[in-house]
């Protein structure tokens, strides 16, 4: 399996690397990377939705980011620290390629040595990630989202992590000692909170670690649109 390999400047200028053409479904994999250079902190953006995704973290990498792409290859915009993923096809195609050929995904590195706020939009599916070696400053995700796994890293002052449009089937993990606030509008159903389970629950609910107000760091995940399937722990 031959695989591509594309580099450009980081600092002072926008740089692009093509993706897929609209129809064009390689079955080949496709590496993407960009040099940290003087970058001090990263913002990672998904803004036609993102599917397949599993998430790393290595704080000694020399690059900025490092992405595996197998199946339709997205087009990436690097800008200073902003690393943009956009797919330039419908997902209509997308998941005609899916369903004939079944390869398909996208394994994202990113440099644990600065921090990073992450935002997807359009929506998301099949998100997995190892994120615990990250210097996480926001999570925001608009479109809703199904099957959601994350570990998250130990928190530095306030960390929001925003859901808008719903979610389904989300897993957060959290390290031991740490405190967590979950407020769901729209709704709930099978909610996991440090361990006490909820069933069906009213249209606004509000579930948090003890003491939380004097906690001075601290996770604050916000839902709207409803949720199901829902776990924040610690481990």
């Amino acid at each position: 399996m031959n695989a591509s390999h594309h580099e450009g400047p980081v600092s002072g200028e926008s740089q692009s690397y093509p993706g897929a053409h609209r129809g064009d479904f390689s079955d080949e994999s496709h590496i993407i990377s960009a040099p940290l250079g003087s970058v001090s902190q990263g913002l990672l953006r998904f803004t036609s939705g993102a599917s397949q995704v599993s998430l790393h973290v290595e704080p000694e990498m020399p690059e900025l980011f490092r992405a595996r792409c197998a199946g339709p290859s997205p087009q990436v915009r690097v800008n200073g620290g902003a690393v943009t993923f956009q797919y330039p096809f419908s997902w209509a195609d997308f998941f005609r390629h899916v369903m004939t050929w079944g390869s398909h995904g996208l394994e994202l590195t990113l440099n644990g040595s600065i921090p990073w706020q992450l935002e997807f939009g359009g929506g998301v599916s099949n998100i997995m990630g190892d994120l615990s070696q990250l210097r996480l400053g926001a999570l925001d995700v608009s479109g809703g989202a199904s099957q959601l796994s994350l570990r998250l890293p130990k928190p530095s002052g306030i960390v929001p992590i925003q859901i808008h449009g719903g979610v389904s089937h989300a897993t957060f993990h959290r390290p031991v000692g740490t405190a967590a606030r979950l407020e769901i509008n729209g709704g709930a159903a099978w909610l996991s909170f440090d361990g006490n389970q909820l069933g069906s629950v009213g249209e606004y609910t509000r579930l948090e670690s003890h003491a939380i107000e004097d906690r001075l760091s601290r996770y604050e995940l916000k839902v709207s649109g409803g949720a199901s399937h829902i776990t924040m722990d610690t481990r």
